[in-house]
């Protein structure tokens, strides 16, 4: 676990210090094209608006690193125990395992390269900075208008999804499951909204008495889970596609396995895991709080018989 967790901040540390190595990179970039404007005779006026055009496109992927860097990081307080949940270790286990601390050292490489060449491009902004101040004076006042107005946007979005996007997205989220709990377990509805062709059954029954672990699970845990516990398994996701179409075709009465609706970002990702049975599944609405409740009421129940017949 805390393997898990030092690559999730290592990695997005990395591409912290790859967004701002780039977005420096392309300030020192920017007094090569007044070289180049002037070469050419370009008034002024022009050559402001052309390069104030470039780095705007520029900056695009370094702003897309800086926010996956500050995404990971940032979720990391939500990550809790992603061990085991997985009916049996393989060698898809066996090599997310493995690759865990090669991902560790490639991130800590990157880390080093960005900071390397972080300091020197600081060095070589400080330089140019001392020996002609004028020529970073357009560079600086291009960039520091793009990422004002980044920053503009970025709060004005945050705002916004602070007060309707979250709602929005739980309640008109479409294609994702439902379920509904019953005294002895709990009807998985995969809700295929948007399926075309022939239709099939979509719901089917889950009893609690074959189930050994029921909990809840947040977007980054998820993915963590399905990259280092379950591991890139080729044989689940085959099983999963070939169970699904037998049982759409009614030849089955349910999967077995089902993780396929648990990629999606939004929705509330419960893990349902019995001796041969496996789901991961993002559910609409609610936070799956329920369902881990009533599978704790009937485990307690079946553990105490005395109890249920007063």
């Amino acid at each position: 676990m805390k393997a898990i967790r030092l690559n999730l901040f290592l990695g997005g540390a990395a591409l912290l210090l790859l967004g701002s190595s780039c977005c420096l990179g392309i300030m020192l970039g920017l007094p090569l094209s007044d070289m180049l404007f002037e070469a050419l005779g370009a008034e002024s006026g022009a050559s402001w608006k052309t390069e104030f055009a470039l780095a705007a496109w520029a900056i695009v992927l370094p702003i897309l690193w800086t926010e996956c860097g500050f995404f990971w990081i940032r979720k990391l307080r939500t990550l809790h125990d992603i061990e085991g949940g997985y009916p049996t270790a393989n060698i898809w286990t066996r090599i997310a395992k493995w690759l865990l601390p090669l991902e560790i050292l490639l991130s800590a490489t990157l880390i080093v390269a960005a900071a390397l060449l972080l300091l020197v491009e600081t060095a070589v902004f400080i330089m140019l900075m001392l020996r002609d101040p004028e020529m970073m004076i357009r560079p600086v006042v291009i960039m520091g208008a793009i990422l004002s107005a980044y920053a503009f946007l970025r709060t004005a979005v945050w705002i916004f999804w602070r007060h309707w996007g979250s709602k929005a997205a739980r309640r008109y989220s479409l294609g994702l499951a439902k379920y509904r709990l019953a005294a002895e377990g709990v009807e998985v509805d995969l809700n295929y909204a948007l399926e075309l062709g022939p239709r099939g059954p979509r719901k089917f029954f889950v009893g609690f008495d074959e189930l050994e672990e029921v909990r809840t699970m947040t977007y980054v845990e998820t993915s963590e889970f399905l990259h280092h516990v379950v591991g890139p398994n080729i044989e689940l996701a085959l099983r999963e596609y070939r169970e699904v179409f037998a049982w759409r075709s009614g030849n089955i009465p349910r999967p077995a396995v089902h993780i396929s609706t648990a990629r999606s970002v939004f929705g509330t990702k419960v893990l349902l895991r019995g001796s041969d049975l496996f789901y991961l599944i993002s559910f609409h609405g609610g936070d799956g709080h329920d369902l881990v409740e009533a599978f704790r009421r009937a485990r307690e129940s079946d553990a105490h018989p005395a109890d249920r017949i007063q």
